[in-house]
């Protein structure tokens, strides 16, 4: 399913674009697509440009698919952003499960509808537990997983125990990035030396001055971190 919403959605990009000090040749290509999951439910996403999407994005609890206008502006390549359960355009929840258990559950679908040869998962804090429990139970849509401020020591609003997400941290054998604010004491040290006694390879890097929204703080240095971790092996 592909929507052409009004043209009012996407009107901010070029102020956006501006803002990053960024030159648009021309419009960038947006539309919205959606997934049916099963009877009355609804994932929508962003679909940036028309070639297959290279990356696919997960954010935050409250937030959007378009908190990462600004990152996909800077980064300039073909892109899914998933509006999570609950969120964005996707069908509210008749129950009040925002966890990652059940959001992987419908971004399943979504990433093998629109990204299933995606070189990597981007997930901001609830989009990065996202990504760790999407990584378990689909491992062959998770080819890279990049995580931003957060790991299984967080605590949902509910107060959900996510402990069990360090099972699944320590058994994804794709490459692992921990990207952290540097201003953010969201991830603490001995979290971040956790990452690492559960999953040796992974990566942890830190964007100086940008807080626990480093997609929103700092776009143009984690594009280039992202653009550069497509580039390894």
């Amino acid at each position: 399913m592909v929507s052409h919403f009004q043209d009012d959605e996407f009107a901010q990009l070029p102020r956006n674009a501006a803002e990053l000090g960024l030159t648009l040749d021309a419009p960038p290509v947006v539309q919205r697509v959606g997934t049916d999951i099963r009877e009355g439910v609804h994932v929508s996403s962003l679909l940036w440009a028309t070639e297959p999407p290279r990356i696919v994005f997960l954010h935050d609890s409250g937030q959007d698919a378009h908190t990462w206008d600004a990152l996909n502006l800077a980064l300039g390549l073909p892109a899914l952003a998933v509006d999570l359960p609950g969120h964005g355009h996707s069908t509210p929840l008749d129950h009040p499960d925002h966890s990652p258990w059940n959001a992987a559950d419908a971004v399943a679908h979504a990433v093998r509808r629109w990204a299933p040869e995606a070189e990597a998962v981007v997930g901001a804090s609830l989009g990065g537990l996202t990504t760790i429990r999407l990584a378990a139970i689909v491992p062959e849509l998770v080819r890279r997983a990049i995580v931003l401020d957060v790991t299984p020591s967080a605590v949902l609003d509910d107060g959900q125990d996510l402990s069990a997400l360090w099972d699944d941290l320590a058994g994804i054998g794709v490459p692992l990035t921990l990207i952290r604010g540097g201003a953010s004491d969201f991830v603490s040290d001995s979290d971040a030396d956790e990452v690492r006694r559960r999953n040796p390879a992974a990566r942890i890097l830190a964007v100086p001055h940008a807080g626990h929204t480093v997609h929103n703080d700092a776009p143009r240095e984690l594009a280039e971190i992202i653009g550069s971790s497509l580039e390894t092996v």
